[in-house]
């Protein structure tokens, strides 16, 4: 495991690891791993990392059920089956079914390998959690930053990955699921999102239809009220976020300079996947 999470595999590299962590600073996980690496608590970080890559959320709902009682609105636990499979993105997801979690999928034809897809997680999750970079993931989550609307509207964005979000999104957009923020407004023209998802080209008018519930959400003042007023907003948005993140990938990838290959792949993919959409989108980065 050593070998295999960045944790250790970059401590070589403290100012390359300190850069990928930044990318994902407010995920729990990530915060707590740095927090034991920074304190030389070694042998509780290679613990808590190990099972967190392992680990499954349960809801204390559904423990009552089971007639086991906590005060938390989660507790941790390990699956001792559905561990044994890999996760992969599109393969059939695990089902909870009143008191009962089970799979039913098929094999791969060409491996033979039974996968699960765990949640809508991105390579760069999959690399700091789990020590692989999922090039099949057809998204990347943006990285922290903050935005500004052209009517003065602050926008602080997390940067979290996570599961389909069910709340606080329009009527009519269930097909936004996985590309929807929760939302909540901090202050007078301040808002925080969790997460914006930068989708693969075969799924980018997700992206823009997502950027303009957001817009929507946040314009108190019906600056973008009119439709071409939107789009244009839309389009402004769209691009500063991807040359955000652009100029993060390739800071990585010279911190990096080639010594690395999980983290070369992990910034080629995600450079690639960027100028990807743009490209299919009509979007010029520079």
């Amino acid at each position: 495991w050593k070998l295999q999470s960045p944790f250790y595999s970059l401590s070589t590299k403290p100012r390359l690891l300190d850069k990928l962590v930044e990318g994902k600073r407010n995920t729990s996980k990530i915060k707590h791993y740095k927090k034991l690496l920074d304190q030389g608590s070694n042998k509780t970080l290679a613990l808590d990392s190990f099972l967190g890559s392992r680990a499954f959320s349960f809801n204390k709902g559904y423990l009552r059920n089971a007639g086991i009682y906590t005060s938390n609105e989660f507790e941790l636990g390990l699956l001792s089956l559905i561990d044994f499979l890999n996760h992969k993105v599109g393969a059939t997801n695990y089902t909870i079914d009143n008191d009962t979690l089970y799979y039913a999928g098929t094999p791969e034809a060409s491996t033979g390998e039974l996968f699960v897809h765990y949640n809508n997680f991105d390579p760069m999750l999959t690399y700091l959690i789990y020590g692989f970079v999922d090039i099949n993931s057809p998204w990347f989550f943006s990285v922290p930053l903050k935005i500004n609307l052209s009517n003065g509207v602050q926008i602080a964005l997390l940067g979290n990955s996570g599961s389909k979000n069910s709340q606080n999104h329009a009527e009519n957009t269930d097909f936004l699921a996985d590309y929807l923020p929760n939302l909540t407004q901090v202050g007078a023209d301040k808002f925080v999102v969790d997460k914006i998802v930068i989708p693969s080209s075969a799924q980018k008018y997700l992206y823009r239809e997502s950027l303009a519930v957001i817009i929507r959400k946040v314009d108190s003042y019906n600056t973008f009220g009119a439709d071409e007023e939107l789009q244009k907003e839309v389009q402004r948005l769209e691009k500063a976020i991807l040359l955000c993140n652009l100029e993060y990938w390739r800071e990585v990838q010279a911190l990096n300079d080639g010594e690395f290959s999980d983290v070369d792949l992990l910034c080629n993919t995600a450079i690639k996947h960027i100028n990807s959409y743009a490209s299919s989108m009509g979007v010029v980065l520079f």
